[in-house]
């Protein structure tokens, strides 16, 4: 924090909305319990004021800027005329762009991607075709966009328990002794869901399981009709539920809502789902740490890196038309073939 800034927090205690006409105004938020100072220059709180801070509003003398939202907050974001030169320039075919949301390039404004439409964009979302079931949006750009692994920070690592990996190089081999494993959410209102019936997860309230394909409406749903009903499946495309319904009774395959063996679990396993969720996935970065050889299955989707990193090297792409038949698929494998795809993770 620059020591002018300091200065104005010591000169007001950092209130809200403290009026610094030389310098800016200031405001104090919190973020998971952490309170944050943001301070917007009077400069460009005046090209705010002007026009409302509407998107693509043009100020060749400063910048140009844009308005999206984020869980509700506003966001201003300005590009300097500097930098938009240099776009006009190449039409963006130099540039990169960092978007981390779960939906890619998706959750910019039109305005924004009309305007780094030549870019290169950076994201976690490799959803490269309309999807009608979840009414996803395609994002990723074959061949213009690139689609990188989440970023895993050391917090995240110890929990997961990532730390005590077997596929260290001084760690003692393991048994795989259990055939498949997944825990994590299922359905949209984080309840167990129903084993053995379909569809497996209950909601009657349309919009309810925005997270979850498995909507269980009143009269009953028909397989092929559940990902097109009420309260869509925003989240795996439907994958998660499926995996469960089928596979959850089956010897030498868990797949549970949580576990107090998360790491050990994954450990101990030849093969885990790496679904996608309400857009990009973490799991086929986290059980490959883990030397569990990931199974993705939500079509059009591109995983870290691909195509250029081709994934059947070391794990098991399933078609969402397939999962009825992924024991088979995976059960096929012979030894050699699964080392093989282990070896590949490294």
């Amino acid at each position: 924090m620059d020591t002018g800034d300091l200065a104005l927090v010591e000169q007001d205690g950092g209130q809200p909305a403290s009026h610094h006409p030389d310098r800016c105004v200031h405001f104090r938020g919190h973020f998971r319990g952490v309170s944050i100072l943001t301070c917007m220059d009077t400069g460009d709180l005046a090209l705010v004021e002007q026009d409302g801070g509407q998107p693509a509003s043009h100020h060749p003398d400063r910048c140009v800027h844009f308005r999206g939202h984020f869980r509700g907050v506003s966001i201003l974001t300005c590009m300097d005329t500097g930098d938009l030169a240099l776009v006009e320039q190449d039409g963006g075919n130099r540039h990169l762009i960092i978007q981390t949301g779960d939906m890619g390039r998706r959750e910019a404004t039109e305005p924004v991607r009309a305007l780094a439409d030549n870019c290169s964009w950076i994201s976690h979302w490799g959803l490269y075709k309309d999807k009608s079931g979840p009414k996803w949006p395609s994002s990723h750009r074959p061949g213009k966009d690139i689609v990188v692994p989440i970023f895993l920070q050391s917090s995240l690592v110890v929990s997961y328990g990532m730390h005590t990996t077997p596929v260290h190089p001084n760690a003692e081999p393991v048994n795989r002794s259990q055939t498949f494993f997944f825990a994590g959410r299922i359905c949209g209102d984080r309840k167990e869901p129903i084993a053995g019936e379909w569809p497996n997860c209950d909601t009657e309230v349309a919009g309810e399981n925005g997270y979850s394909a498995g909507t269980r409406q009143k009269g009953g749903v028909g397989w092929g009709d559940a990902a097109e009903v009420k309260g869509e499946n925003r989240c795996s495309a439907g994958t998660r539920q499926k995996v469960h319904y089928h596979f959850s009774n089956r010897t030498g395959y868990k797949v549970v809502v949580s576990t107090k063996t998360y790491a050990r679990d994954m450990a101990r396993s030849k093969f885990c789902l790496a679904p996608t969720g309400g857009g990009h996935g973490k799991r086929q970065v986290l059980v490959a740490m883990l030397g569990c050889i990931p199974v993705t299955m939500t079509d059009y989707v591109y995983q870290p890196f691909e195509p250029e990193i081709d994934w059947s090297e070391f794990s098991v792409p399933i078609q969402e038309k397939e999962i009825p038949q992924m024991a088979d698929k995976l059960e096929s494998l012979s030894d050699a073939e699964v080392a093989s795809l282990q070896v590949g993770q490294v």
